[in-house]
């Protein structure tokens, strides 16, 4: 059986997905990954009975002609495509930021199905940020599109980038404890009990929620005017917290963005945690 093959690379442990032409899903399953991240991938396929049409490989850090810079994946400096065909010895191999995946996946059959252009911002240990017009991913000429994780919005917290105040560095699953960590009550509290206790009433809970919805609000407000897509959408850590989340995201939106850009829709993501995968195999048809 003909199959496209979805690859989505972490610094744990690498999806991978098998779909037919028609983007059904055939098989998926995940290794572990090692220092030898494409053979272990070639590996893993040869007692696959189908003949694989194509790869897209989803990989965490910026992607500029196939190359990747990702020592926390164990990809420093390199040519995915370069190395994948190596082992699959196959030409049809396709790389992009595994942000950019999940936002292709949310355009092509999540959220964003039906919207001309959509944006996913994707909240989690980092935050990043896939746009995709017209079914293209935006990548910029230097991989960074999308990477609204690093705009400015405070003047405290290190973020991992260097800079001081990134988006990273309140929205974040760490810029959150850091902020919770100056509380007694809220110290060492995961994201999710926190939101739990805002949506209980409490107070000093919601305060800090509430100020984690204004900051992505802010950096939707800014990419509304930038890019102008017909919809934002939100995935992964407080994401997942449900109408709390997202019904104060837009509220300040709302008052905040630029009158124009108001009607730019604010969802919750729907691809679900195959998105990484969903969106490396629908790379291969763009």
């Amino acid at each position: 059986m003909k199959a496209i093959c979805g690859i989505d690379v972490g610094g744990t442990t690498i999806k991978i997905g098998l779909f037919d032409e028609e983007m059904n899903l055939l098989e998926k399953y995940a290794i572990k990954t090692t220092e030898n991240i494409f053979k272990d991938v070639a590996d893993s396929l040869k007692d696959k009975n189908y003949e694989i049409l194509s790869y897209g490989v989803g990989v965490p850090g910026p992607v500029v002609d196939n190359v990747v810079d990702c020592p926390n994946a164990n990809l420093k400096n390199v040519n995915v495509k370069e190395e994948l065909k190596k082992y699959v010895h196959n030409d049809n191999i396709f790389v992009g930021n595994d942000a950019n995946m999940a936002a292709l996946a949310e355009a092509k059959c999540g959220a964003g199905k039906g919207y001309k252009s959509c944006a996913t911002i994707t909240i989690g240990t980092g935050i990043g940020c896939g746009i995709v017009v017209d079914g293209k991913i935006l990548n910029g000429d230097f991989g960074a599109g999308g990477e609204i994780g690093h705009i400015k919005v405070t003047d405290e917290g290190q973020c991992g980038c260097g800079n001081i105040g990134c988006l990273e560095t309140t929205c974040a699953s760490k810029g959150i404890a850091r902020i919770a960590s100056k509380s007694d009550r809220l110290r060492g509290l995961s994201t999710k009990d926190i939101v739990d206790m805002a949506r209980e009433g409490d107070e000093e809970a919601f305060k800090l929620i509430d100020s984690v919805c204004y900051y992505l609000a802010y950096a939707a407000s800014i990419m509304a005017c930038v890019v102008n897509p017909s919809a934002i959408i939100f995935g992964g850590g407080i994401s997942n917290g449900g109408a709390i989340i997202i019904d104060n995201i837009q509220k300040h939106f709302d008052k905040i963005a630029f009158k124009n850009v108001k009607n730019t829709k604010i969802l919750k993501a729907s691809a679900g945690n195959d998105a990484g995968i969903i969106g490396a195999a629908y790379l291969t048809k763009c």
